[in-house]
């Protein structure tokens, strides 16, 4: 590593002191007590180095250890104590850190050494003892740390030297070591804490004062070091508190205090026995700071040697800073031409600049930039530093004219939002390929170079859109509380005092084309509002009418379905959601009534392909009781343009509608009563049809309207109905309430013509004392709209019980779905009967419970058919019951309809049921494999 020796002029005063107490890292200049000697011809390859110390900022001294001559091999670092300060003849401690490396990289052959840590106490300074002698070999890598002393009794005249001596051994001549020496600490040890010193600068009630202070101070006795204290409140330090220093301090630019602020400062010596103690706080004021709130001002560590910038281009603009300047000098440390503005669109994605800065023969500057892009006051963000590492950093050592030419493109973030931006251009000395520490942050300060300040005004290339406002702040009135389309999903407080608009373009929807997307405007308050939406596809900057597309009306949520066309303009755009009360919704505007939100798309190429299949979600599969005029309801299909509707009173035969088209998401119909349909909805775009779309099936309801309890039955004394199991339904219920009437219509008993299936009746605990708790059944078989006697089945009388009972499905029954009728009440046997079927007759039969069901008559199984050719006549019957067909009987009963057995015989073809008397039966043949065959007959 080959480094450069730039020097400084900076150097802080230190004051009388009763002891030895030095503490030096060379973090500015070579302080006047300090002299370095030796080593290569020139003399500036001795001095203190940047980039090359232990700790701190990065300044240590250094030295090359080459030559011919002997003298050139060796170097010193001497240090002399001033005569104000006092020896006081106890051990002095000695530390300090070193780092050797090769002076240059393509040496060969040993690298050899001394390192000698010396003292002198005569008068003329020439005569050294040495504490300490470290032999060096090869390079250190890292820092190597040494401690020594100077034992008592020896320092404790007026005459006292400190030297570290560095000695080249090497047998070769051009392989050289690059010595560095840092934080050096030579301190005589003490009897007592240390006294009190006051600051020297800043003065005391001093105003006008530069926001970043050097601080400096009388030494005090017995001091080792010093402690800082700096606040804004007296006694209260928020800024410094308590950082030890040793003989000056100045405040870093990130550290910079505020502008015309006054501040409260203390300076505390102290040592290894504590601090000193009653030490008084002084005050001082500072001044205006032209940077803030930026960090800064910067300022030159080699203020006599800085090389300017001459001029900044960016785009097309260039800023001449300094047209005089032609070499290195003192110059303005920090520039601010922020007054200077380089404008920019914000779709901009780079721009080129070029930096000219006064150059020297072969020595390498660099430049870089940072860019407050979010205006937050700082340089700190991602993406706001530009060539600050050393792998991305603008370097070059080629002078033409004098000056450096340094020009790259600038990148400017996708996102970038319109305003004015702070821009820092920093310029110095660097490696080749390390960057030097100044450049790498943007509030380092500078060695040699320059930093100057400008502003980036970004501005908007988005189209202007024409207002459109509601003048009304009533909060009685419609506003959007939430908008859902595409990846938006925006929920918002409803506002009344903005003038009905609210901006949110920076919430993005992405869309590609041929597609289409459901959108969801909810808005709060009337009914009868109307919402619209607009998106200027062209990107022209107005909201055409074939731009547009109309919601439903609806107060609580309108929706509707947005399609991208094919030749929509790619990239970002305005969308515009608008509400407005009764009237059609115009872009732009004012209405009294209503709101406008505004919010970005961003419109994507999309692959044509068919779309995905819909689902109905009104009437839903396998409905009943559905009305004869209804709407078929499906949900939105993004990408589809139209749907087309079958409809058929047979699965996959469409005899009503076959392919109608519609655009909307539902379709109005008329239909038969108590009859099946069978539906299906297929979503199409210009591409295709979508494919394996289900078919769904409902039943519409009849025409008819079943008779109901004119009086109100009473369930809450415990005559209820608990549960009702048949053919499929098992419903668990309760009270019904102030009518005891439940409609559960919705719940299906599938069963078939000629079958016989079991219902089984759970019946409530009564109360009172009732002991009766009868029920019984209806269905209305021919489905003419009323319960007749013959559709009725008594299935028992009981208490806290389930009741169970047979029900015999007629052969001739009409096909589909009829209603199904369960009647409880608190009854004896013998008084209750069919007359139940419509509720009871007068208040005292009240105490009961009414449900509704809905039983669907199929047609009979294939190995059902035989049984249902059986006849049994005639019927009505006098004494004689004939059967056409008894071959596979077992046995015959005749019950009466309370379910009690009469007859039990063997099957014959003739029943002499003369015994039997006037009234209702049923006859069941049972057969071999299980299965009856059921009649109801009649006695004459």
């Amino acid at each position: 590593m080959k480094k450069i020796l730039l020097l400084c002029s900076m150097a802080l005063g230190i004051g009388a002191n009763a002891q030895i107490s030095v503490k030096e890292g060379f973090e500015t200049t070579l302080p006047t007590t300090w002299v370095g000697t030796g080593g290569f011809t020139p003399a500036n390859y001795t001095g203190v180095y940047n980039n090359a110390g232990c700790t701190g900022v990065d300044r240590a001294w250094g030295a090359a250890l080459v030559g011919t001559a002997a003298s050139g091999k060796t170097a010193t670092l001497t240090y002399t104590k001033p005569a104000a300060m006092v020896a006081n003849g106890k051990q002095i401690d000695i530390n300090f850190d070193y780092i050797i490396e090769d002076f240059l990289q393509n040496n060969v052959g040993e690298l050899k050494g001394n390192i000698l840590v010396q003292y002198s106490t005569d008068a003329a300074g020439t005569t050294f003892t040495t504490v300490s002698t470290i032999p060096y070999s090869g390079t250190t890598g890292e820092c190597v740390h040494v401690t020594a002393s100077i034992p008592d009794g020896l320092i404790n005249g007026s005459n006292f030297k400190f030297r570290v001596s560095v000695t080249s051994t090497s047998a070769n001549n051009t392989n050289g070591a690059l010595v560095f020496l840092d934080n050096i600490s030579i301190v005589q040890n003490v009897d007592a804490i240390p006294s009190c010193t006051t600051l020297s600068a800043p003065a005391d009630g001093a105003t006008d004062v530069f926001v970043r202070p050097t601080f400096t101070w009388g030494t005090a006795t017995n001091a080792h070091a010093y402690k800082l204290y700096l606040g804004s409140v007296s006694a209260t330090y928020n800024a410094i508190n308590g950082e030890e220093q040793s003989s000056g301090y100045m405040l870093p630019a990130a550290q910079a205090l505020a502008a015309n602020t006054k501040y409260f400062a203390k300076i505390v010596a102290t040592n290894n026995l504590g601090d000193a103690v009653g030490c008084v706080e002084t005050t001082f004021t500072t001044g205006e700071n032209s940077f803030a709130p930026y960090c800064g001002p910067i300022i030159s560590t080699i203020p006599a040697q800085m090389f300017p910038i001459k001029s900044f281009k960016f785009g097309d603009v260039e800023k001449i800073s300094d047209e005089a300047a032609t070499t290195f000098g003192t110059y303005e440390a920090h520039q601010n031409f922020t007054a200077t503005k380089f404008e920019i669109n914000d779709d901009v994605t780079s721009v080129p600049f070029t930096l000219s800065g006064i150059g020297s023969g072969s020595n390498n500057f660099a430049t870089v930039i940072y860019i407050d892009w979010n205006e937050d006051g700082d340089f700190d963000d991602a993406g706001e530093a530009y060539f600050n590492t050393a792998g991305t950093m603008l370097v070059s050592n080629v002078v033409t004219g004098g000056l450096i030419n340094l020009k790259g493109d600038l990148s400017i973030p996708a996102d970038v939002k319109a305003g004015e931006k702070r821009m820092r251009v920093k310029y110095n000395f660097t490696g080749a390929t390390a960057i030097h520490n100044s450049l790498s942050t943007a509030c380092s300060d500078v060695g040699n170079g320059q930093v100057e300040e400008y502003t980036i005004k970004v501005k908007s290339t988005a189209l202007t859109y024409c207002d459109a406002q509601a003048t009304s702040t009533n909060n009685d009135y419609e506003r959007i509380v939430n908008v859902k389309f595409a990846d938006i999903d925006n929920a918002s407080t409803p506002l009344y005092d903005n003038n009905g608009y609210e901006d949110f373009t920076n919430i993005v929807g992405n869309v590609q084309t041929n597609k289409g997307y459901p959108i969801e405007v909810k808005i709060a308050n009337f009914s009868g509002d109307k919402t619209s939406i607009w998106i200027d596809y062209n990107q022209d900057g107005v909201f055409t009418d074939d731009e547009k597309t109309n919601m439903t009306v609806n107060a609580a949520t309108s929706t509707g379905l947005v399609k991208i066309p094919s030749n929509a303009k790619l990239g970002k755009t305005r969308m515009r959601v608008r509400t407005a009360f009764l009237t059609d919704p115009q872009p732009c505007g004012n209405n009294t009534f209503g709101q406008v939100e505004d919010y970005t798309i961003d419109i994507q190429e999309g692959v044509a392909s068919v779309p995905d299949c819909t689902t109905i979600t009104v009437p839903s599969n396998g409905a009943v009781d559905v009305a004869t005029s209804s709407k078929i309801t499906w949900n939105v299909v993004s990408d589809a343009n139209k749907y087309k509707i079958y409809i058929g009173t047979a699965s996959g035969t469409y005899d009503i509608e076959d392919g109608k088209e519609v655009t909307e998401t539902n379709y109005n119909v008329s239909l038969s009563a108590s009859t099946k349909y069978f539906v299906k909805v297929v979503a199409s775009n210009d591409t295709g049809d979508a494919s394996g779309c289900e078919e769904i099936s409902f039943t519409t309801a009849s025409n008819y309207t079943y008779c109901n309890n004119g009086i109100n039955m009473i369930c809450s004394d415990g005559d209820v109905i608990e549960n009702v199991t048949f053919a499929g339904i098992n419903k668990d219920s309760s009270c019904s309430g102030t009518t005891g009437y439940s409609d559960f219509t919705s719940l299906v008993a599938e069963v078939s013509a000629g079958e016989t299936y079991p219902i089984s009746v759970k019946v409530g605990p009564s109360g009172d004392g009732w002991l009766y708790e009868s029920v019984g059944v209806w269905i209305d078989f021919n489905q003419n709209g009323s319960f007749e006697e013959s559709e009725y089945t008594y299935v028992g009388t009981g208490l806290a019980q389930v009741l169970t009972k047979n029900i015999v499905i007629p052969s001739d029954a009409k096909m589909g779905p009829t209603r199904m009728r369960v009647v409880l009440a608190a009854s004896k046997a013998d008084a209750f009967g069919h007359h139940f079927a419509c509720g009871p007759n007068n208040a005292n039969e009240a105490y009961g419970e009414m449900e509704d069901y809905t039983v669907n008559v199929g047609k009979l199984g294939v190995s059902d058919m035989s049984k249902t050719a059986i006849s049994i006549y005639p019927n009505p019957f006098k004494d004689v019951l004939r059967i056409s067909d008894v071959k596979d009987a077992v046995s015959i009963v005749v019950t009466d309809l309370s379910g009690r057995t009469l007859v039990n015989m063997k099957p014959a073809t003739e029943l002499n049921l003369s015994t039997l008397s006037k009234g209702v039966y049923i006859v069941t043949i049972k057969y071999a494999d299980g299965s009856t065959k059921t009649t109801k007959v009649v006695k004459n």
